[in-house]
Parts: C-alpha cells; sequence; structure tokens
C-alpha cells in the first residue's frame, strides 16, 4: 500500500447500541476458568480476539457454547492441561489472564509471551511480581514461559505503576490463594470492577474494586453464575467523537455514562452539545469546534485508546491543539493545527 485516500463523509447522524467491552471479556472469559460449574455471560462480542480464546478453551478442555439469545455458556469442568499453544496465545495480549485464571486450581500454566498492540513495550513486569508474592515461579523459554505454584498464598502487593491488566490478573489469582490479599495502588477501571462483580457472583470475597485499594479473602471453591459484561466505553467513546469530526449527531445506547465522563468533559470543552438519558447519550455538533490540550491518563483519567480518534477530530478545530500521550513507555506531545 503506497497511500491511504481520506475522503471527507456526509455530517454522521443516527443512533448505535454499543456492544459488551472486549478488555472485559477478555477478562471474564479467563475468570470464569475458576469456577467449578458452567459460568453464563451476555454481551460478550464476537471479534477475531475472543475466538482465539475459545479455540485456546478447546484445546485445552474448556468448552464454549453460545446459545441462540447470545448468550456464552463457558464449562471449566473438563479442563484436563494448562499449557496454551505458544502461537495463538501470542496471537494476543490477554492471554496472559489465563495464568491467573488457572494457576490455583492446577499448578501450573504455560503461555506464549504476549502479543497484540506492542507499541514499543508493555512490560509484564507488575504482573510477575504479583505472581512471585503470592508464591508463584517463573520459568522462561524461547517462545513461552510457564507459570507454577504447589500453593497461592495471599499478599499484600504494592504496584509500581497503575495496571489494569496486572490488577486483574492478581485479582484473578487472588480469588483461590490461601488467605488475604491486599491489592494496593490497584487501577479503577471499569473493566477491574466488571470482573471483581463477575468472580463475587461466583462466589469470591472482593471488595474495593474500582477504588486504588482491593482486598480479597481467598476462598476453596466458586460456583456457576449469570453476568452481563459492562459496556464498550472505547467504542461509545469513538462514536461520540465521530458526530463532531463529521458534523452530524450520534447516539449511542446501552452506555454507562459514568464510564465516560472524562471523555464527555472534554469534548464538551471542545464544543460538542453532549446529552445524557439514562443509558445513552448524544453528541451534536453546535457549529464550531475549539483546540485544546489533552494528556491521557489511567481511569478515571482520558483514555490512551480514545487518543487517536480525538487526534482525528481536533484536526477540524480552529488553533492548535497538544495531545500528551503518556501511558506507553515512548510517551510523546503531539502538535495539532
Amino acid at each position: 500500500m503506497k497511500a491511504i485516500k481520506v475522503q471527507r463523509s456526509s455530517p454522521l447522524r443516527g443512533s448505535v447500541k454499543i456492544s459488551g467491552s472486549k478488555n472485559s471479556s477478555l477478562a471474564l472469559l479467563a475468570a470464569a476458568c475458576l469456577s467449578d460449574e458452567p459460568v453464563t455471560l451476555f454481551g460478550i462480542p464476537d471479534i477475531a480476539d475472543l475466538r482465539v480464546i475459545y479455540e485456546l478453551g478447546a484445546e485445552i478442555g474448556l468448552r464454549f457454547e453460545r446459545r441462540p439469545d447470545g448468550a456464552i455458556v463457558i464449562d471449566p469442568r473438563r479442563i484436563d492441561r494448562t499449557e496454551l499453544e505458544p502461537v495463538k496465545s501470542s496471537s494476543f495480549r490477554a492471554a496472559y489472564y489465563f495464568v491467573g485464571g488457572l494457576l490455583a486450581k492446577f499448578g501450573s500454566v504455560t503461555v506464549g509471551y504476549p502479543g497484540g498492540d506492542d507499541f514499543v513495550s508493555r512490560p509484564m513486569d507488575q504482573h510477575i511480581k504479583a505472581l512471585k508474592m503470592m508464591g508463584a515461579t517463573f520459568s522462561f523459554y524461547d517462545r513461552y514461559y510457564t507459570v507454577e505454584a504447589k500453593e497461592l498464598t495471599g499478599a499484600t502487593i504494592y504496584f509500581d505503576m497503575i495496571t489494569s491488566g496486572g490488577t486483574i490478573n492478581a485479582m484473578l489469582a487472588a480469588v483461590r490463594a490461601k488467605g488475604n490479599t491486599v491489592l494496593l495502588n490497584a487501577a479503577r477501571d471499569p473493566e477491574v470492577a466488571d470482573t471483581a462483580n463477575l468472580l463475587n457472583r461466583m462466589g469470591a470475597k472482593i471488595t474495593g474494586a474500582g477504588t486504588d485499594q482491593i482486598r480479597i479473602e481467598g476462598v476453596s471453591s466458586l460456583t456457576g453464575c449469570t453476568h452481563t459484561v459492562i459496556p464498550d466505553r472505547l467504542i461509545a467513546g469513538a462514536f461520540l467523537m465521530a458526530a463532531g469530526a463529521t458534523g452530524g449527531s450520534v447516539t449511542v445506547q446501552d452506555v454507562i455514562p459514568e464510564h465516560l465522563s472524562s471523555c464527555v468533559a472534554k469534548l464538551r470543552e471542545i464544543g460538542l452539545e453532549i446529552e445524557t438519558d439514562g443509558h445513552s447519550m448524544t453528541a451534536s455538533y453546535a457549529g464550531m469546534l475549539r483546540a485544546t490540550r489533552v494528556r491521557t491518563a489511567m481511569y478515571p483519567g482520558f483514555a490512551t485508546d480514545l487518543q487517536q480518534p480525538l487526534t482525528a477530530l481536533l484536526t477540524q478545530a480552529g488553533g492548535r491543539s497538544l495531545i500528551g500521550e503518556r501511558i506507553y513507555p515512548e510517551g510523546s506531545i503531539m502538535p495539532i493545527s
């Protein structure tokens, strides 16, 4: 491909129902492995990462069934091995959740190194630190790594940097560990709270999810349950921005407005009109877009995954905007005029 040609579209108008959160779904499917009974999940999107999980699960004995009503039933009772095929498990980053989801029950997990959107480097050191503090040992090989633990025990873990994936992985491992675990400087993302809500429905004892201090009292067993994944706040935010970029009006349905607070505040600052009605939100172009400054941050700050559509939107704003990317190790400040 030598070039990408972009043509301005007519104003985008209409409404769209927002699917379940991809980032939450990846954690929920791994969390279901901790149960001793089938778990039913509603709202799981049909996307490539999740289809790979279904393939990986089938290879280790994890059963998935998609019902006519759209629900996914996960049955972990026939898992008979915990070596995830390295190439497939390296094709998406969140395969590491299977370490937290399988280690306490089976004592050993093998998985390929994290893949997906690398963006130079997204280290797993906080995952490794947390699991080691609970008694796990790591062996690293060319294409995969193995995590082992005869018994996981509770620990007080301080994350040196806020990490959503590390918080979820440690929480998964701690649920069936012996004793109590405290996670300090924990991520506050809605996806963390969603995973904790599922685990609590299964019989876990987790408090504080959604704050920077999470407490987990280990339990010996977990049961099946039914749970609905939260809507994808990143998809919703991108649609709201598309209304401004095209000069239109877009309504996103089936959302949780508080998950979009920082996004909505910035869009209003730029000049979009935002109306909220229960579980729907409408963004409308009001005739002029203003330049702004934004710096990405962990939740509840402005999400790094919304930086790209915001950049497109700000190309239509008058004046000079600055976007600071501070989440990834090679972050930068980008001027937009």
